[in-house]
This record gives structure tokens, C-alpha cells and sequence, in this order.
């Protein structure tokens, strides 16, 4: 493997654990947001 299909495997893996990230963030936001209207539903 030479060096610029290195580079070029470590940006895709940078940017997928990137979006992964969002995801779960975004995720515990909306379960966040949920928790909030059933405590005001209570």
C-alpha cells in the first residue's frame, strides 16, 4: 500500500468516526429532548 491510499484510508476513517460521533450525539440529544416532554407530561 502506498502512502497516498494510506492517507487517503486514514481520512475516510477520520471522517467516519466523525459522523459517528454526530450520530450519537444528535441521538442523545433527541433522548434528551424526549425525557423532557415526559417529565412535563407528569
Amino acid at each position: 500500500m502506498d502512502l497516498e491510499s494510506f492517507k487517503i484510508a486514514i481520512a475516510k476513517l477520520k471522517a467516519e468516526q466523525e459522523v459517528k460521533a454526530k450520530l450519537a450525539n444528535y441521538l442523545s440529544k433527541q433522548s434528551q429532548k424526549d425525557t423532557d416532554k415526559e417529565e412535563l407530561a407528569t
